[in-house]
Order: C-alpha cells, then structure tokens, then sequence
C-alpha cells in the first residue's frame, strides 16, 4: 500500500495521503485519495481529489527545490480541498497546509517546519504513488 507521509522536523507524522486510486476518462486521470491530518488535538481525515498533473508538478517542484533551484512551491489542485507551500530559507523549509470542506466555508490552517532532509524520502512516496496508478 502506497502512502504519502509528510514530517515534521521533529520527526512526528503531520498529515498522511492514503488509499489512492485513480478515475479515468478520455481527457484526466483523477487521482482520489484520503488525507488524515494530526496535527497538536486535531485528527480530521477527509478525501482528495487531484489531477495526475497537480501530483507530478508537485514532484518537480519538490526536485528543483532539493536542488535549490527552486525556494517556494505550491500544491493546489483545482478541487480546491487542499492547499500546501513550502518556502525554503537557508535549507529550512517552512510548511503552510489549508484543508477545505467540500463548500469552502470553513477550514483549518496550520504551519510546521521542515529541513531539506526529509524531501528525498518525500519525492520517493510520491513517484511511488504516480508509478503505481498513472499511465504515462
């Protein structure tokens, strides 16, 4: 089972991409997920839906940033359910996420920390998911 598990610079699980499948027609491919979120005493899980191109943008962006080509990313799918920037400073990168509900009235907001360090393994799952469920 593929999973996405984003960290933060402690090491404790923030937010988990989860169960992912994919729904084919003749122009997209829609990649439906679950998404549980921890974050201090919050636990929410709720479904994604994401183009295949928001998930390999996403790994490029994640790439360049790696490589420092690249110092603020964002992952915002047309759903409009989820919404996540990272914005790299001297190999620290800090992490702002907002979840939607379904009718965009209301959300949760929160922000962690990371290092370049955790990228790599991050890039991994994500090529792993895109490996498992996509045609390319």
């Amino acid at each position: 089972m593929d999973v996405v598990n984003f960290y933060n610079k402690e090491g404790h699980l923030i937010m988990l991409f989860k169960d992912f499948e994919v729904k084919r027609d003749e122009v997209l491919q829609i990649i439906t997920f679950n998404g549980v979120i921890d974050i201090d005493f919050f636990h929410i899980e709720t479904n994604f839906e994401v183009e295949e191109y928001d998930f390999k943008n996403f790994l490029l962006s994640l790439e360049n940033m790696y490589k420092r080509k690249q110092r603020y990313i964002t992952f915002n799918p047309l759903s409009g359910k989820i919404f996540i920037k990272l914005t790299e400073e001297m190999g620290q990168i800090d992490t702002k996420v907002e979840i939607y509900n379904i009718l965009s009235t209301c959300r949760l907001e929160f922000n962690y920390s990371i290092d370049q360090s955790f990228i790599p393994e991050l890039m991994k799952e994500i090529n792993n998911v895109i490996k498992a469920l996509v045609k390319f």
